[in-house]
């Protein structure tokens, strides 16, 4: 299997043989027996193998927790300590039958070799994806998270299932279907699916195997048909998927929140704020989460998180003696989606990554990802890159080249930021973009200076609250670009056909005495001065009243006025709207579906535009809307906590960020679906935000002609 590292010398603890980066070579742990004299300590020893050799192995994925090293164990023949989670988890993996050999980063690397650190950083993507399995241990649990995992394992089991068995029935449909139509069917394709189908017979509806058992069993779910199967929630089966939804939401009140407080408790392990965790489990095949001595598949947790998302796309019939199930929905949809833990980030990675159908967005870009796990936490701050490094294919290669543990957070995110804008292009100016207050620095205590939203950052450098773990973080104020997209592909674009490749000589130093005075060149168009802005005097959206309906009707009813009233105070409104309705502003409208729509996606936009108007109407109104006016309601909740109304010199009006001024320029900058306000700042300008401007959003104004300009974002 390999070549057992040398025994230590006397007294000074383990001492690592070098691993031969060129052979990709790594540490594997096996447990022998423990010695007589020392029955209470693991006993292990530490081989070197060879990635290329292919050995079997597991991997252990873990919280380190408090740098507590105070777990005595044996590793050939030397006395080491280990964290007590480490400790705990390998006592329970022990007696796991069929265990050969496992990797786990506290032991198998040498952490005190920066030079090995890093070299079996850049290996990971091989180390989990080419593992047998591996484990997710969640420590040694409590009465909630054993229920949990009894829930994991009859629930989730039978979900997996019905969603499995949906999947080989739509696929055999499919053959069916095409051989009728004359089309000629890959015999070894179909032949593939009904073996899959014979693998998915799960003993029962209660599954507590363990990883070796599902492995053989479940030979055929390779990880590229689990995403096509987690792809096709909707392929359950009508009986299927109500009997699934009441076994979720139904339990009678004290039992549901029983179940409701075993989910929260899984979810709520520290194991999933933890930024290397999304690697862990994103690469391998299969993993398994561990609990004690219980164990369920990821793939279960996976199954129940896409059904609850289903079942809140799904008009739902009313569950008789449940009068509440929107808010059971809700409690529950949140316990698997919060961004503080990377659950959603990892079944959708797991879910893209494996799977044909392709998502609109290239979420394999460290840009990406940083923007969707900023709020997980590691010990350093450059592992808040290198923990995603080797799951962002999109840049793997260029980011292992920019790995060094001796950099600092700001010069690293520095350079991940001008690696993204060069290759990917300016679109990403207007991902997760966080808002600036721009200020002198010189009047700034030191403590700021390396904060995350600290004017010491360019403001062209987006990335910057994503690469701290600290409590408060806010999280990107965005609204115009995204979460905007319902049924529309492309909502957006002011900036059509403009294009601009950036490349390495676009970006400078400026004389400014600052941490970091990195500048971007960069073209732009610009489209005119904000003249006036309305401070709107509703700022946050009450809660607090007891008839709720009839106060978020009078809080729209008074935002709109006050809006109109702003507008009407120009001269020409009408030539300012350029065509469209006022309306549109609070519901930021597109102008088409995007480029080339189906008459059925252009008929459902439409509809969409009707249902927004309607609900606009209701809310100037103060009448009730047959739907509450929610989706409408929903965005203006955000538009008001940080957007203000604009008008502009040119002759347009719009919304801009809440700190928005009188002299600010609003530009449209090449591959930018939408508007952007800067702040003259410097010699210079600062990004303020994200603009949405009436008649220019499809292009309007750039086929004016207007001439180009060249600025410095600093």
């Amino acid at each position: 299997m390999g070549n057992e590292e040398s025994k230590p010398v006397s007294g000074k603890g383990l001492s690592y043989k070098p691993l031969k980066a060129k052979r990709n070579q790594i540490r594997i742990i096996k447990f022998k027996q423990r010695r007589p004299e020392e029955p209470h300590r693991l006993n292990l020893s530490l081989c070197t193998v060879s990635l290329d050799k292919k050995p079997a192995y597991h991997c252990l994925s873990y919280v380190w927790g408090k740098p507590e090293f105070t777990w005595p164990i044996s590793v050939n023949g030397a006395l080491v300590h280990i964290t007590p989670a480490l400790g705990e988890a390998l006592s329970q993996l022990e007696h796991e039958s069929n265990l050969e050999a496992l990797w786990a980063d506290g032991i198998c690397i040498n952490q005190s070799n920066t030079a090995e650190r890093e070299n079996q950083v850049k290996l990971m993507a091989r180390i989990y994806g080419e593992c047998q399995a591996s484990f997710a241990w969640l420590g040694p649990g409590d009465d909630k998270l054993h229920a949990a995992m009894h829930l994991l394992n009859t629930t989730g089991v039978r979900i997996f299932r019905s969603m499995t068995t949906g999947y080989v029935n739509h696929s055999l449909n499919l053959f069916q279907k095409a051989g009728s139509q004359g089309y000629v069917v890959d015999p070894e394709a179909q032949n593939q699916v009904m073996r899959f189908r014979d693998a998915i017979k799960l003993a029962g509806d209660h599954d507590t195997r363990d990883a070796f058992a599902i492995d053989a069993d479940h030979g055929m779910l390779t990880r590229e048909t689990l995403a096509d199967v987690q792809e096709g929630t909707h392929h359950i089966g009508e009986q299927a998927f109500f009997q699934m939804r009441n076994e979720l939401f139904l339990p009678a009140a004290r039992a549901f929140e029983d179940i409701i407080t075993a989910w929260e408790r899984l979810m709520g392990c520290p194991f999933w704020r933890r930024i290397w965790i999304v690697q862990e489990l994103v690469q391998p095949d299969v993993v398994m989460l561990r609990c004690g001595s219980a164990s369920a598949r990821l793939d279960y947790l996976h199954s129940v998180r896409n059904f609850v998302f289903e079942t809140g796309h799904t008009p739902q019939d009313p569950i008789p003696g449940v009068d509440d199930f929107a808010a059971r929905h809700n409690r529950m949809h949140t316990c698997l989606t919060n961004p503080a833990n990377s659950l959603h980030f990892i079944a959708n990675a797991r879910q893209k990554r494996f799977s044909d159908v392709k998502s609109v967005e290239s979420w394999d870009t460290i840009h990406v990802m940083l923007r969707q796990c900023w709020q997980l936490q590691s010990t350093k701050n450059l592992d808040k890159v290198y923990g995603l490094m080797n799951i962002a294919t999109g840049d793997t290669s260029e980011l292992r080249d920019l790995m060094s543990y001796s950099k600092s957070i700001g010069q690293l995110g520095m350079e991940v930021m001008r690696m993204t804008l060069i290759r990917h292009g300016l679109k990403h100016l207007q991902e997760g973009l966080w808002f600036y207050y721009p200020m002198d620095p010189e009047t700034l205590p030191d403590e700021t200076k390396y904060t995350a939203l600290s004017p010491y950052w360019p403001s062209w450098m987006n990335i910057s609250d994503a690469l701290f773990s600290y409590p408060g973080a806010q999280g990107p104020l965005f609204l115009i670009h995204e979460g905007r997209s319902e049924i529309l592909f492309k909502q957006y674009q002011a900036s059509s056909g403009y294009k601009h490749k950036v490349e390495a000589s676009d970006f400078g130093s400026s004389n400014l005495k600052l941490p970091f005075s990195d500048i971007l060149r960069v073209p732009c168009r610009i489209i005119g001065e904000v003249k006036r802005v309305c401070d709107l005097s509703i700022r946050t959206w009450s809660e607090d009243m007891e008839d709720y309906e009839t106060a978020q009707l009078a809080m729209g009813h008074a935002i709109i006025k006050e809006v109109e009233s702003f507008f009407n105070q120009e001269n020409d409104l009408e030539s300012m709207l350029h065509g469209k309705p006022l309306w549109w502003l609070f519901s930021l409208q597109p102008d088409e579906p995007f480029p080339n729509p189906s008459p059925s996606t252009t008929e459902v936009w439409r509809e969409n535009m009707q249902s927004y108007k309607e609900q606009f109407l209701a809310l100037k109104n103060k009448t009730p809307h047959p739907n509450k006016c929610i989706p409408h309601r929903a965005l203006l909740i955000k538009w008001i906590q940080t957007y203000s109304p604009i008008s502009i010199d040119t002759g347009y009006v719009g919304i801009g960020p809440q700190q928005s001024g009188e002299g600010d320029k609003v530009v449209i900058f090449p591959d930018v679906d939408v508007p952007y306000v800067l702040r003259p700042w410097k010699g210079g300008f600062k990004l303020l935000g994200q603009a949405y401007v009436l008649g220019i959003m499809n292009g309007e104004f750039l086929r004016t002609d207007p001439p180009e300009t060249l600025i410095i974002l600093m």
